[in-house]
């Protein structure tokens, strides 16, 4: 039995990995508690995507890889703390395998949440009836 990148007969059909990383990534700050990442599928995907690969280097001696659904083109990395800086990068799945990495993207949560306070004086001046 052989292998082969195309389908010609009587050869058993391979799909190869993703021919390029995802698309378009971004990583962008959504306030001090979450980042989102967003990207467009691959092109070539060669064959059926089965799903993105997101990396994360919490830059604290931490990371961990997410496997995210094949439909999905954002993904919301929630529960950071405020300042917290975080790379990411993503790749594209196939059953054979990942595609190529997209370029690492870095993102630091903001500060603090931005309050409005309002502070209401009222002066009572007693005078006489």
């Amino acid at each position: 039995m052989t292998f082969s990148t195309t389908c010609d007969l009587p050869h058993i059909c391979v799909c190869p990995v993703p021919g390029s990383n995802p698309l378009d990534f971004t990583f962008m700050v959504n306030g001090p508690y979450d980042v989102i990442a967003r990207w467009s599928p691959p092109s070539p995907t060669n064959g059926m995507i089965t799903g993105y690969n997101l990396y994360v280097d919490f830059r604290n001696g931490t990371s961990t890889v997410i496997m995210v659904e094949p439909t999905a083109t954002e993904y919301n990395l929630d529960n950071l703390s405020p300042y917290q800086e975080v790379y990411m990068s993503a790749t594209a799945r196939t059953a054979v395998g990942e595609g190529p990495n997209t370029t690492v993207a870095t993102a630091r949560t903001d500060q603090t949440r931005k309050m409005l306070f309002v502070v209401v004086v009222i002066i009572y001046k007693r005078g006489s009836c």
